[in-house]
């Protein structure tokens, strides 16, 4: 049935199967430069969209800062019954 020429190229073909994994596993996931390129790309976004956020921000409190109260109480939603007040 089986011989042991059989057997010895058998083992020889699952370690460098066994082998080609391990590379390709060393190379696709835990090589750290790729990770390390890859957290620097993510780092990269989040600042950015960070710094947009801030930039929306300045604009919307600028903005913000010219309204008068009853300006103020109907863009947050209210409705504006009277000088002193406002009512949801």
């Amino acid at each position: 049935m089986f011989s042991w020429i059989h057997t010895g190229v058998g083992a020889i073909a699952g370690a460098a199967g066994a082998l080609a994994l391990a590379i390709l596993y060393n190379t696709a996931i835990e090589n750290p430069q790729v990770r390390s390129d890859e957290r620097a790309l993510v780092q990269a976004e989040a600042r950015e969209r960070a710094l947009e956020l801030i930039e929306k921000r300045s604009k919307d409190n600028e903005e913000i800062s010219t309204f008068d109260m009853q300006q103020l109480c109907v863009e947050l939603g209210g409705r504006w019954v009277q000088p002193d007040g406002c009512v949801d």
